[in-house]
């Protein structure tokens, strides 16, 4: 995870500063790192998962900040495939189970408060949260 830190690191400085392009470049690379080592039976689930929220929010919202909002929800789906792929994978652990569905309540807090704060009308968005959350799941 040492190397997830650094590069995550990188991303939300180039972030910090406006350099777009590093960010995607880094952010990008952070999610990549993350579904290489989550195929790993020693890895730390719980980590991983919680460090994929994070990388693929932040490069939700690095694209929300250049008013590519179909690529950053592109990013939530992204995100959404991988939480189910670990329920998957994982389906005999209960630890894992709770784990992605924290995640996916996570992920739904952040996607609102992204809309919300790069004014994206929630109309516009109403076909890709009732894809991320079907009826069962509740936004917080």
């Amino acid at each position: 995870m040492d190397e997830w830190k650094q590069v995550i690191s990188a991303a939300n400085q180039a972030f910090g500063v406006r350099d777009f392009s590093l960010a995607e470049r880094r952010y990008t690379q952070a999610c990549r790192f993350l579904e290489q080592h989550l195929a790993t039976a020693n890895a730390d689930k719980g980590d991983l998962i919680a460090a994929m929220v994070v990388s693929y929010a932040n490069l939700a919202e690095l694209y929300f900040k250049q008013q590519r909002f179909d690529v950053g929800f592109s990013q939530y789906i992204q995100l959404h495939q991988q939480l189910q792929q670990c329920e998957c994978q994982f389906a005999d652990c209960l630890q894992t189970q709770l784990m992605v569905s924290s995640a996916r309540r996570q992920m739904g807090t952040q996607l609102m408060h992204a809309l919300k704060e790069n004014g994206v009308n929630f109309q516009e968005a109403w076909k890709v949260l009732r894809t991320l959350f079907p009826s069962s799941y509740t936004l917080h």
